[in-house]
């Protein structure tokens, strides 16, 4: 076992972790929709992070070419990964009540939520950076500010806005942006 797979082991069981959170939220809601309000919104967005937490596990391979680990860099990266696993806690209550409002949720916890979003991409600069510095980067600046400046941006007046009309666009160009990107950077792995 190398130095990366021996530190990849706790990144890899906390973002399991997360997408056990996000898959059983939703097992949770279709089987509790005949008693819970479903709200598209907050399952737009467990769809936006999913797809997150998939394309950080895919890229977080980009670092196995660091030779030589810090105990800093090593927290920067459990940060980073408990913080996706702090975005799903925030959708789906751990033991919700028999009828459950998941948009009352939501709105409950949009500052939360929102606030964790904003502390998570500005993370996410610096993960870009760490990358860019190790060789390891997956893409250029200018696309890679495009897309997280907007998500920046966003998170704060999300934070601050009720509008349903707005939050509904939010997350759609949220999970439509995170799906495109990973697409976009997609980079083979093995081969060596």
């Amino acid at each position: 076992m190398s130095l990366f797979e021996y530190l990849a082991v706790l990144v890899s069981i906390i973002i399991g972790f997360g997408v056990t959170q996000i898959l059983a939220g939703f097992s949770r809601v279709v089987h509790t929709r005949f008693h819970n309000r479903i709200y598209w919104v907050q399952l737009a967005w467990a769809c936006g992070i999913l797809m997150w937490m998939i394309a950080f596990w895919w890229f977080t391979f980009a670092l196995s070419v660091v030779e030589t680990w810090t105990y800093g860099l090593y927290l920067f990266i459990i940060l980073y990964s408990t913080l996706l696993y702090t975005l799903v806690t925030l959708l789906f209550p751990h033991d919700p009540p028999p009828d459950q409002d998941y948009e009352a949720h939501f709105y409950v916890n949009r500052k939360w939520f929102f606030g964790t979003l904003f502390v998570f991409a500005l993370v996410d600069l610096i993960d870009f950076w760490i990358k860019i510095q190790t060789g390891s980067g997956i893409v250029g600046l200018v696309p890679y500010l495009l897309f997280i400046g907007p998500i920046i941006i966003l998170s704060v007046v999300a934070s601050f806005v009720e509008s349903r009309r707005f939050h509904a666009g939010f997350a759609i160009m949220f999970l439509v942006w995170v799906t495109a990107f990973s697409f976009m950077s997609l980079t083979p792995m093995g081969a060596g």
